[in-house]
């Protein structure tokens, strides 16, 4: 097997080659912000989570509304029931569509 063998440069300094991580940041640094993601989360992060399980239980209450007492809950009243619910998909078929051509 042939080995290799790592040669810096000696020109890298006239070229402005720089360092790219800083002298301060140490390997016990370096574990130290990496594993503050796996912390518990704050009371921040909980009151965000809360708030939008709210907007989504309400979504939920609202489709359920919708199939439990019909489409009337929306606005729409024969015949044009379907018609916004069939353009929307029509209309997502087409923009699919489109990209998968581009």
């Amino acid at each position: 097997m042939s080995e290799i063998t790592y040669e810096p440069d000696a020109d890298a300094e006239d070229v402005g080659v720089t360092e790219h991580v800083p002298a301060t940041v140490t390997q016990k640094s370096l574990n130290a912000d990496i594993l503050r993601m796996l912390e518990p989360p704050g009371k921040i992060w909980w009151g965000v989570f809360l708030l939008d399980l709210c907007i989504l239980a309400a979504g939920g209450l609202a489709l359920r509304n919708q199939i439990v007492l019909g489409l009337g809950v929306a606005g729409y009243t024969r015949p044009v029931m379907w018609a916004a619910y069939i353009t929307n998909f029509v209309f997502w078929v087409g923009i699919a569509h489109c990209g998968t051509l581009v």
